[in-house]
């Protein structure tokens, strides 16, 4: 389970929220938000942005960063009459500002510019959010929770990607190793048909059920299936040396009996795995690749608003200085 789904599943405990009534204020599915605390996907830009708002957390909160300070919106604790008489004061270079912004030590005047930033504390198994005594502007809030966001994005899609890789290494290897296999098995017996045509065969079946064991859990769910033991009954004996021989004989047969039969079940899951594999492996691989590319497409989007912003950053301040 990743680090995200991890504390999403904790913030919606703690709002003693079901994964529906979740998924129904974000407007997505149950299945959506068990995957998300499952691992097996994530939120995109947007709807990370609506669960940090719903829970009232820092985007760099919700994926539990800790050697960053977590920044999140101050609570609306001043009344509409103060913050009304804030803004009827003098102009801003006649008054004393209120904090400079750590990051760009800006002049920060009202409390609605004040960003505080903040840090999860775990203790006896319990995260509380304490204030780090840290101040930034609205703007470095913004570019922070962008760049947070960019970066997790990244590391999530390369994390995807060697798992990628690595599920067809590891397949290729394994496949490989049968088919050369098979090969001097049927050139040992003189049968090339089985050499080659049933080695490449049944190579592609071997390469197409370690892929998806990868992939997804449906070739492990059908072998964890058919992996059962058999319990064997008991033995009724006397106390006596020929009750103690029959006792002990038969318990070794009972076992290897078990043991027999246990492996012929895993054999046939094998085979009803193999024949699944093969089947779904085209769809599977369409399918993935679709996931990757949405992957990094999520990325992009993500780093591509983190520059853009940044841009504008300079381009204000350019102006500004412009100006003066």
């Amino acid at each position: 389970m990743s680090e995200l789904g991890i504390n999403i599943a904790k913030l919606r405990k703690e709002a003693q929220m079901t994964q529906s009534e979740l998924g129904e204020k974000l407007s997505i599915s149950p299945q959506a938000v068990s995957k998300w605390e499952k691992g097996m996907s994530e939120p995109d830009t947007d709807t990370l942005k609506k669960i940090a708002k719903l829970f009232n957390v820092s985007l760099d909160e919700l994926f539990g960063v800790d050697e960053n300070p977590k920044e999140e919106q101050k609570s609306e604790s001043v009344s509409e009459e103060k913050e009304v008489a804030a803004t009827a004061e003098a102009p801003k270079l006649d008054r004393q500002p209120l904090a400079y912004c750590s990051v760009c030590k800006k002049p920060l005047y009202t409390l609605n510019e004040v960003v505080e930033g903040t840090k999860q504390v775990t203790n006896n198994k319990r995260t509380t959010t304490v204030p780090t005594g840290v101040i930034y502007c609205q703007d470095c809030h913004r570019e922070d929770n962008l760049r947070s966001i960019a970066h997790y994005t990244e590391q999530a899609y390369i994390e995807k990607k060697k798992s990628y890789n690595k599920s067809w290494t590891v397949a290729s290897i394994s496949a490989g190793f049968v088919l050369l296999l098979l090969i001097i098995i049927g050139v040992a017996i003189k049968d090339y048909v089985f050499a080659f045509a049933g080695g490449i065969a049944i190579a592609y079946v071997v390469f197409a059920t370690v892929v998806q064991a990868y992939w997804d859990d449906t070739v492990l769910d059908i072998l964890l299936f058919f992996s059962r033991s058999f319990n064997m009954p008991g033995v009724i004996f006397t106390l006596d040396l020929d009750g103690i021989i029959w006792l002990i004989t038969v318990k070794i047969g009972l076992a290897i009996l078990s043991f027999l039969l246990s492996a012929f079940i895993f054999m046939i899951g094998l085979v009803v795995a193999g024949v699944v594999a093969t089947i779904c492996f085209p769809f599977k691989v369409v399918s993935y690749s679709k996931k990757m590319n949405a992957e990094k497409g999520k990325s992009d989007k993500a780093k591509s608003e983190y520059e853009n912003f940044k841009k504008e950053r300079e381009i204000k301040k350019q102006k500004e200085i412009n100006n003066a």
